[in-house]
């Protein structure tokens, strides 16, 4: 089923993908000591989940995995190009963008209301103020800071 190699088994490929990058690496014996949480959450399946229920799990789900990975490479593919030429504003509009989005799918998931979404932002302080800061999550809503600008 596409919808759970989207949603289960591609972020468990991509954290293998992302633990095996590094782990194999040459500067591995630095980089183990700097793990993080980010990495520990991104690479949790590796603990979570047996290897053979994993291997069943990739190849079970091979066919629509590959379709939705595809994606995901045409994305990194992009944002590799834009970091590579220092592109800014892509970057920026990459980022804020999907945390405008990803703040109304999580409040949409949180009351699980997903027949009627937000126009606007809710006033209550979410995802983007955690990930972006009050002063930009503001300007995203189209508030207006202390000195009055928006």
């Amino acid at each position: 089923d596409s919808v759970f190699a989207a949603t289960d088994v591609l972020p468990m490929l991509l954290g293998l993908s992302y633990y095996l990058s590094l782990s194999t690496s040459t500067g591995w014996g630095d980089l183990q000591r700097a793990t993080n949480p980010a990495f520990g959450a991104m690479t949790r399946a590796l603990f979570d989940t047996h290897p053979d229920d994993l291997t069943a799990l990739l190849r079970d789900s091979r066919q629509d995995l590959v379709r939705v990975l595809d994606n995901v490479i045409i994305m990194l593919r992009d944002l590799r190009a834009a970091l590579v030429k220092d592109e800014r504003s892509t970057i920026e509009a990459a980022t804020t963008g999907a945390a405008e989005s990803y703040e109304g799918w999580y409040n949409r998931r949180f009351h699980w209301k997903f027949d009627s979404p937000e126009k606007k932002l809710p006033e209550a302080p979410g995802m983007m103020n955690m990930f972006l800061g009050n002063s930009l999550a503001n300007r995203l809503r189209g508030k207006k800071d202390e000195d009055g600008q928006s």
